[in-house]
Order: structure tokens, then C-alpha cells, then sequence
């Protein structure tokens, strides 16, 4: 027997991060914060870059600390989303950046259910992100 498909506020609404949510990309922000702490790291950026990038952007998450609450923010973005989340609409946060800083965004904002983001093994874009959110 096949089930009816979810409709209208029983859909979740998933949000991109990177120039959905932010008005920037967290990843630049990330090394921008990195390599200011230590212009060194510039060197081993590549080797990292060699094992994939979804390890890359975990060694980056490791050693940076965002000031989420200080991000662009989409203010446009942010009303919708406040206006789903009244109306009870479910809302995750679908994003390739690193699980690490899903996680404060969505500790962060308060409105977001869930979040789906990249760990050390995957990264979670493109076809991966269409993937999972099937």
C-alpha cells in the first residue's frame, strides 16, 4: 500500500546556509579566522584540500570558533522563516558547511528543528544534499 505524500505545514522547509540564510560564505569566513589567528596555516590549507573536502572543512571547523550571532543575516530570510515556524511549519537547516557550525546556527537562531550539514566523511552538496533530503 503506498502512503499519501506529505502536503502544505506537514513538509518540512529546509534552509540553505551559505547566501540563503548569511549574505556570505561560511567557509571564507572560516579560513579568513584561521589565518588570522595563524598565517601558517596558509601552507597546510592544500594538504588538507588533498583529503577531500569534507575533511577539509572539518580541520577547519576544529580549530575556528565563528561569532555566528555577528553574521549577515538575510533579514527577509529570517522574517519567512519566523512566520513558518509560527504557523508550526517544521524547519531544518540543510547546509554544506560543518555540522559544527549547523549546530551553532541553529543554537544560535532558536527556529530551526533540525540540521542536516557536512561531517569529516561527506559533504553534504550538490547531488549528496538532493540525495539526503530524498
Amino acid at each position: 500500500m503506498r502512503s499519501s505524500p506529505l502536503t502544505g505545514a506537514e513538509v518540512p522547509l529546509c534552509d540553505d546556509l551559505d547566501g540563503t540564510l548569511v549574505r556570505t560564505d561560511v567557509l571564507v569566513e572560516s579560513i579568513n579566522v584561521l589565518l588570522k589567528r595563524n598565517p601558517l596555516y596558509a601552507f597546510l590549507l592544500p594538504i588538507w584540500l588533498l583529503k577531500g573536502r569534507a575533511y577539509y572543512k572539518q580541520r577547519i571547523a576544529v580549530l575556528v570558533d565563528l561569532e555566528v550571532s555577528s553574521f549577515p543575516y538575510h533579514h527577509n530570510s529570517m522574517d519567512f522563516l519566523r512566520a513558518q515556524l509560527r504557523e508550526g511549519r517544521r524547519l531544518v537547516l540543510v547546509t554544506a558547511s560543518n555540522g559544527k557550525v549547523a549546530r551553532q546556527m541553529v543554537a544560535n537562531l532558536a527556529i530551526f528543528n533540525d540540521a542536516f550539514a557536512s561531517d569529516e566523511s561527506q559533504n553534504l552538496y550538490g547531488e549528496r544534499k538532493r540525495d539526503h533530503l530524498r
